[in-house]
């Protein structure tokens, strides 16, 4: 095997031929190559054709040639990194670290896997350490911002995104970045104007077929306006509470919206329009999307906030039962959301709050809902909950909602029920810097992260709390 021959199987690949890219692939062919170059080569090729497994072979038999060699350590780590294996990534960048402590791509990826695996503290001083060598870096001091801010001090990261911005000012997930940090520490006028930049981001398909201008302010008196749906159900349902106002300006409201929230929509905002997201909406005078809503209402400052319920809904079938306490769990949201692995708990750690006596409970999770289906102790309500509408109304009957940062909290939290938050060390701008209040749900508590990861603490706390307040 030679070069050439990894070159023309590179050139046969992108010609939609993998056939002798696959075959160079086969361990039976490499397996006793030891010329560095060559498999180097190949394990380039590995990733192209799709073979991640094959590649990182590849590169651990270049390691296990060359153990001294940090670029054979970095790649690997790189390259597990990327396709979210974390943890086994952290040990080969260590390594690399080990052999040349002050290689700043070195230091970047091991900050970046750090703050994956939530070492926050460690990854600031790591980035710190590459900052020193390169102060002006951008992707550096992008960074050191974002650990700053799963911290929880954004203030000091506000700075340091201001000066990434003023190096590479194309680069507008810096300025969506600073959006976070300034919304995080209650700056909430610069907040909204930096968070439109997650518009620029958003790919075009990701838009509603209108062609209306974005509204900027103007009077709605007579105007149309299309409002529409932009990231995930809990971010709506937070938003949906701004509808009245535009109603109250005079304008037609018209909310494109997904068809799992349209029912109770419609009966908390009969004044307003809700189609499916799918469908093509009418032409209209205005378009936004939901979350640009508070900028252009001008709402700058957290205490602008009421907390008031704003969601409601008529008695169900009523759940059989006896006079235990009615409480609701929800332990994970989506798989696919970037901070998933954050925000969800794994079920067994909620086993502990199950022995509270007096207490019947009731799963309102929806996918990942294994976990109440083996426990006794748990109504499973998940073939109930068609839609938003329909959880709503079991929500109604209950005394109290647990839940992660998920779509049921907002929910919960807008229908005025009590609602208990369990939140991560490094939570959502949203929820602020308050230990225990938010000031957009005046019904929810929160319980917080005293150390990243650490979610056994809070379920402690939550089960002290529990105990002392309905004991």
């Amino acid at each position: 095997m030679t070069i050439h021959d990894i070159q023309q199987a590179r050139q046969s690949f992108r010609s939609g031929n993998p056939k002798m890219a696959r075959q160079l692939l086969l361990a039976s062919h490499w397996k006793d190559i030891k010329a560095i170059d060559l498999l180097t080569a190949l394990s380039d090729l590995a990733f192209e054709v799709g073979e991640s497994t094959t590649a990182f072979r590849i590169l651990r038999r270049i390691i296990q040639l060359t153990p001294n060699d940090v670029h054979a350590s970095l790649r690997l780590g790189q390259a597990l990194r990327r396709s979210g294996q974390k943890q086994e990534a952290l040990p080969y960048l260590q390594r690399a670290q080990q052999l040349e402590p002050q290689n700043e791509q070195v230091l970047y990826e091991l900050a970046l896997v750090l703050e994956d695996l939530q070492h926050y503290d460690e990854a600031l001083a790591h980035i710190r350490q590459a900052l020193r060598q390169n102060p002006q870096d951008a992707d550096l001091l992008n960074v050191a911002a974002s650990n700053l801010c799963n911290l929880g001090n954004p203030e000091e990261a506000i700075p340091l995104y201001v000066q990434a911005i003023e190096q590479e000012p194309d680069f507008h997930a810096l300025s969506f970045n600073l959006s976070q940090a300034l919304l995080q520490a209650g700056q909430w006028r610069e907040g909204w104007r930096f968070f439109d930049y997650r518009l620029v981001l958003r790919p075009p398909e990701k838009r509603p077929e209108s062609s209306a201008p974005l509204w900027k302010g103007e009077s709605l008196a007579g105007k149309s306006i299309l409002i529409w749906q932009e990231q995930g159900f809990g971010d709506t349902i937070q938003f949906l509470r701004f509808l009245p106002v535009l109603t109250e300006m005079k304008a037609e409201v018209t909310v494109l919206i997904n068809g799992q929230l349209i029912t109770l929509a419609e009966k908390n905002f009969p004044d307003c329009t809700f189609i499916d997201q799918r469908q093509s909406p009418l032409p209209t005078d205005y378009q936004l999307p939901i979350l640009s809503l508070p900028r252009r209402l001008e709402l700058n400052d957290p205490q602008m906030l009421t907390g008031e319920a704003y969601l409601t809904c008529k008695e169900t079938e009523a759940l059989a039962g006896n006079d235990n306490l009615r409480i609701g769990l929800v332990w994970a949201g989506n798989p696919n959301h970037p901070d998933d692995h954050r925000r969800s708990i794994t079920s067994a750690l909620l086993s502990p709050l199950l022995k509270t006596a007096g207490v019947a409970w009731y799963s309102f999770q929806v996918g990942r809902h294994e976990w109440a289906e083996e426990q006794n102790a748990i109504h499973d309500l998940r073939p109930q909950l068609t839609n938003f509408l329909a959880t709503a109304q079991y929500i109604r009957q209950m005394d109290l909602i647990i839940s992660v940062d998920t779509a049921v909290a907002h929910l919960a939290g807008a229908m005025g029920t009590t609602t208990w938050l369990l939140l991560d060390y490094a939570a959502d701008w949203r929820w602020g810097s308050h230990p225990n209040q938010t000031e957009w749900y005046q019904s929810m508590r929160l319980f917080r992260q005293k150390r990243p990861g650490d979610w056994s603490g809070v379920i402690q706390q939550v089960q002290k709390v529990l105990h002392n307040l309905y004991s």
